[in-house]
C-alpha cells in the first residue's frame, strides 16, 4: 500500500490559517489581533486568509469551535484508559494541563476573561451534556448520588 499523498497547497492553507491565529492571539492576545498578524504567523498571504475568513469575526468563530474540538478530543483521548473510578480525576487533570499548556486561551483568561466567561456560559448546557456522558458510571455510583444527596446530574 503506497502512502497517501499530501493534500494540495490550497488545502492545507485553511488549517495553517487557524494555528496562525491561534499563534497571533496567544502573542497580540484579542484586542491587538488584526489580520495582518494572522497571515504573518499562518505563513500565508492576506488574500489567503480573506479566501476562507471573510472576516476577524469570521475567523475566531471558526477558531472557537477547532481550538474546542481540540480540547475534547485531547479530553477523550485521556478518557479512553482509564478506569471509570478514575474517570473525573482523569478528566479534571488533562482539562487543566490543557489550559495551562495553552498560550492563547492563558492570555485570554488574563486579557478578556469576560470574553471566556461569556463563552463558557453559551455553551455551557452542551457542555454539561458532554461531562455527564463521560462521567456517567463515576457519578452514578458516587455516594451522594447514592444516598439521594443530589442526582448524578447535578
Amino acid at each position: 500500500m503506497e502512502p497517501a499523498a499530501a493534500p494540495p497547497a490550497r488545502e492545507r492553507a485553511r488549517p495553517r490559517c487557524l494555528q496562525g491565529a491561534v499563534a497571533a492571539l496567544a502573542r497580540d492576545g484579542l484586542a491587538k489581533l488584526d489580520m495582518a498578524d494572522v497571515s504573518e504567523s499562518a505563513g500565508v498571504s492576506r488574500g489567503t486568509l480573506y479566501r476562507y475568513f471573510h472576516s476577524r469575526e469570521a475567523l475566531l468563530a471558526e477558531v472557537s469551535v477547532h481550538e474546542a474540538l481540540r480540547f475534547w478530543r485531547g479530553c477523550l483521548d485521556a478518557l479512553s484508559e482509564a478506569p471509570a473510578e478514575a474517570r473525573a480525576e482523569v478528566l479534571v487533570r488533562q482539562a487543566t494541563r490543557q489550559v495551562h499548556e495553552h498560550a492563547a486561551l492563558r492570555r485570554l483568561l488574563e486579557t478578556d476573561p469576560a470574553l471566556v466567561l461569556r463563552a463558557v456560559r453559551e455553551q455551557f448546557p452542551r457542555i454539561r451534556g458532554q461531562l455527564e456522558r463521560l462521567l456517567e458510571p463515576q457519578l452514578g455510583a458516587a455516594r451522594w448520588v447514592r444516598e439521594g444527596v443530589v442526582a448524578a446530574g447535578e
